[in-house]
């Protein structure tokens, strides 16, 4: 992996956790997420994994789709 490709990562992985802390994820995400994962405590890994794929699932598309465009 060269220098760019690695910066590009930790700049992505840092401004993931940046995002974490919107307006829109504090007030919408994080109360439907606590909901599921509370539900059933043993439960609590499976819960986080489905609940992040489902995020993936709209966001990566998304991020790939406006990615393209501005290429």
């Amino acid at each position: 992996m060269n220098l760019i490709t690695s910066i590009s990562l930790i700049t992505a992985f840092f401004g993931g956790m940046v995002a974490l802390f919107a307006p829109c994820c504090i007030t919408f995400l994080l109360p439907s997420y606590l909901a599921n994962i509370f539900k059933s405590k043993t439960n609590v890994v499976t819960m986080t994994i489905i609940f992040g794929l489902g995020l993936a699932t709209i966001l990566v598309p998304t991020a790939l789709g406006i990615r393209a465009v501005g290429q």
